[in-house]
């Protein structure tokens, strides 16, 4: 795997700001994350799984959530049979941060991460990190031919991403071309390609 890093500025890690945890912003998110999940669900949920029980609520909708890890920093849930969604808490001198990644199967995974503050407000654009493109999971010294067979043969990024390691603050990108591509044609580029980047998060 290759190492990208890169850096989610003023970031620093430190114990949680005022004895808060991602509970609490789980909890307090007004619905841009989570709009047919009610609070009383969320916090049920939480009060359950930390007592050792997982429960089901269904959501608006008529689907089914629930909470599959839970630490004082991150949370990650299924809120339907398509869609997960991980929450990770970072804090800062002056704030706290909450790194929402969204994952959609469609039925590829396809990932999206959004920064916001401790007021549920996205942070500025310059500050959001993008889901890396198919191209950077081209190995180094590929031939430009197959690169540009690639290009022709993908007609667009789709990209899964998780927070992995010991305490969740490495982001693992991994394409789904497999997924999109005939057997034939993923033989041809596939010893091209990485499995997957880690973006490493320096805070």
């Amino acid at each position: 795997m290759r190492l990208v890093s890169l850096v989610l500025m003023c970031l620093a890690v430190c114990p949680a700001v005022a004895g808060r945890t991602v509970r609490d912003f789980f909890a307090s998110e007004p619905g841009k994350v989570f709009p047919l999940l009610d609070k009383s669900s969320r916090l049920d949920m939480v009060d359950y799984f930390e007592a050792g029980k997982r429960v089901y609520p269904r959501t608006a909708m008529g689907t089914t959530s629930h909470i599959d890890t839970l630490t004082t920093s991150y949370i990650k849930l299924h809120t339907s049979d398509v869609r997960e969604v991980a929450l990770r808490m970072f804090t800062t001198k002056r704030d706290t941060v909450i790194a929402v990644l969204e994952t959609i199967a469609i039925p590829a995974l396809d990932s999206r991460l959004t920064l916001y503050d401790r007021n549920w407000k996205p942070l500025p654009d310059k500050r959001q990190v993008k889901t890396p493109r198919i191209a950077q999971f081209i190995r180094p010294g590929t031939p430009q031919r197959i690169i540009d067979e690639l290009n022709d043969a993908v007609a667009f990024d789709v990209v899964e991403m998780r927070f992995e390691g010991d305490n969740f603050d490495t982001l693992v990108a991994r394409h789904s071309l497999r997924q999109f591509l005939t057997p034939q044609v993923w033989k041809t580029f596939a010893p091209h390609l990485l499995d997957s980047i880690v973006v490493k998060l320096k805070f």
